[in-house]
């Protein structure tokens, strides 16, 4: 079995989303919760999963939206997907690998040492006013507070 990158599959992925249009929110999001599925399957061949559980992980609340956006997947080779028929034993995916980033970014560069690759979005940008605007809404959005919600006021 070939070794999965976690990061260079999904960096992969993201890649190829904006060249597919046939993509939309739920493909995506249900594609994450496969992956995410696949990386605690440690990646074998196949696994098994439970349709409820994808569901509520991609937040898709229809089950025909379910099927349709799964068999779509699975006919445009993001995955593969046996159904179980079974209501006691779950369907079979297998994830196609993605492999590692082989085709050149645009603006992508090597650090000095080699050791690594940084996307550069764009020129430099000098420090202007707009920029200082820009760095102080950030900071004004950073110092709010989520109350009122456990998860996120508990220390991780």
């Amino acid at each position: 079995m070939p070794s999965v990158n976690y990061i260079s599959h999904l960096n992969n992925f993201f890649l190829k989303i904006p060249k597919d249009k046939r993509l939309k929110t739920t493909h995506i999001s249900l594609y994450l919760a496969l992956f995410y599925t696949w990386n605690n399957a440690r990646f074998s061949k196949e696994f098994f999963i439970n349709r409820n559980e994808i569901m509520q992980q991609s937040k898709i609340g229809s089950k025909g939206t379910y099927h349709k956006c799964i068999t779509e997947l699975s006919k445009w080779k993001y995955l593969k997907y046996t159904p179980s028929y079974n209501p006691q034993m779950g369907s079979t995916i297998s994830m196609f690998y993605f492999g590692t980033c082989t085709e050149q970014v645009p603006n992508q560069h090597r650090t000095n040492n080699g050791t690594g690759s940084v996307q550069v979005s764009g020129p430099y940008i000098k420090n202007t006013k707009d920029n200082k605007q820009y760095k102080q809404r950030h900071n004004d959005f950073d110092s709010l507070k989520v109350e009122n919600d456990k998860d996120y006021n508990e220390p991780l």
